[in-house]
């Protein structure tokens, strides 16, 4: 993932994620070893690199084998300690390592603002393709509500509320607000959309 020739990343990748669908807790034994790597592949200015990156990062996610293993969380990676658990729910069909993939990429892009100008709505909407889009704003609203950087917060919610407004992957969540029936539509009127001061 680390090589210089693009052909060869690409194939590390396609290689990790037929892995992960083939013979899941052999890999998920491993996934600590590669997932900072997986995510500095969010850098690459190849976009297939990028694309077969999420979709690794994904299927981490989202694999069942991984409700058997627990992510570490070290403070680099979970800088945000007050953060209730029972508030960081999903819907089924993810695991804890979607919990450390959405902060790991939160601080991704508070610490690297060429990356979140540069890509950050691009992986958002991959993400809401590859992975349920009402998870994906809930925990990041959730995380950011604890975030102690205001600036990057509301530049966050810009970003957000901009791809929320003009993805078409993201059409079914924009009616689900609209209604204000679910609970997602509830939580996110109140987190995503009050008034951040910068």
């Amino acid at each position: 993932m680390v090589h210089n020739a693009m052909p060869t990343r690409l194939a590390a990748l396609k290689w990790i994620h037929h892995l992960l669908i083939t013979v899941p807790h052999s890999i998920f034994q491993q996934v600590e070893d590669f997932f900072s790597l997986l995510l500095k592949s969010l850098s690459d200015p190849a976009d297939e690199v990028v694309l077969r990156d999420l979709e690794v990062l994904a299927e981490i996610s989202s694999n069942t084998a991984g409700q058997y293993y627990s992510p570490k969380l070290e403070h680099d990676v979970m800088p945000y300690p007050n953060i209730p658990q029972n508030s960081l729910k999903h819907s089924g069909g993810l695991n804890r390592y979607f919990t450390k993939f959405m902060i790991s990429l939160l601080n991704l892009f508070s610490t690297d603002q060429t990356l979140l100008d540069g890509r950050g709505p691009f992986i958002i909407r991959q993400l809401c393709i590859l992975l349920n889009a009402e998870d994906i704003y809930r925990t990041l609203a959730v995380v950011l509500l604890h975030e102690e950087d205001l600036k990057f917060t509301s530049l966050m919610v810009q970003y957000l509320n901009s791809i929320l407004v003009t993805s078409t992957e993201l059409f079914e969540l924009r009616n689900q607000l609209k209604d204000l029936q679910s609970e997602v539509g509830v939580l996110l009127s109140k987190k995503m959309f009050i008034e951040m001061l910068p």
